[in-house]
């Protein structure tokens, strides 16, 4: 069956069945006729799609993803991991509820006077939307470059409350 086919029968994108074969998640056959690759995906390459949309919805990255694939693979330790991140996740999720829970309870001109606020509790640091991109940092994992990550945005929150640069945080540099 065609791309458009294995979507329809996913809900994916066509983008992210792409990036799924180029990520060596999945292995269609293909052929290779008049200067072009066509490639025929079977039912077991839509259940195996189903299965990795399953893992992404739960938190697995896709390096994960494909460790998890190889044979002998330890799953219960990539289960372990994913919990305890989504623990830390849920820890401060419940912070920053916690947070507004108080701020809510007064009232605000506008976003400006509430973003003063939240400097003064401490709890301002990179935005959730932003990423780190730390240069040579292709040959780390996930995980590695996650909690390189956080070691980045602890530093920013130190930067932001103490007004000062810190050096280690020179070769950083923040992708929005």
């Amino acid at each position: 069956m065609k791309i458009r086919k294995v979507c329809d029968k996913t809900s994916l994108t066509e983008r992210a069945v792409r990036l799924y074969l180029e990520k060596g998640l999945l292995c269609p056959q293909s052929e290779w006729r008049q200067g072009r690759t066509y490639t025929e995906y079977s039912e077991s390459d839509v259940e195996r799609l189903r299965e990795i949309a399953a893992l992404r919805s739960v938190g697995f990255s896709l390096e994960e993803i494909g460790a998890m694939s190889q044979n002998g693979a330890d799953i219960s330790a990539f289960l372990e991991k994913r919990i305890e991140a989504l623990r830390s996740e849920s820890e401060d999720a419940a912070e920053n509820q916690a947070l507004l829970l108080r701020l809510a309870k007064q009232s605000w001109q506008d976003g400006g006077s509430l973003g003063q606020a939240i400097l003064r509790e401490g709890k301002a640091g990179a935005p959730v939307d932003c990423t780190f991109d730390f240069g040579r940092a292709d040959g780390l994992t996930q995980e590695e470059k996650q909690e390189l990550g956080k070691k980045a945005r602890r530093r920013l929150d130190l930067w932001n409350v103490a007004g000062s640069f810190s050096p280690g945080l020179q070769s950083w540099r923040l992708r929005c």
